[in-house]
């Protein structure tokens, strides 16, 4: 969780500062790509309500091939 806040407050951080000379386009390049990995999760976690890091089997719980499961058997 830390590291996750740490992509929101460092990028601003820097911003603020000038610490780094990154050109505009680079940076917005950056955080479509951000935007897109984002939403990948939430496609991932909607397809599949059992998803997590590791692979558990529960009770009920059935094998999922559609969206991203199409493709790779584990997306995350």
């Amino acid at each position: 969780m830390a590291g996750f806040c740490a992509t929101l407050v460092l990028p601003a951080l820097d911003h603020r500062f000038v610490c780094s000379a990154v050109p505009a386009h680079l940076s917005i390049a950056g955080d479509i790509l951000l935007l897109l990995s984002f939403l990948f999760f939430i496609v991932v976690f909607k397809e599949n309500t059992y998803v997590a890091s590791t692979i558990q089997v529960e009770e009920g719980q059935k094998v999922v091939s559609t969206g991203p499961y199409a493709c790779v058997r584990h997306p995350l």
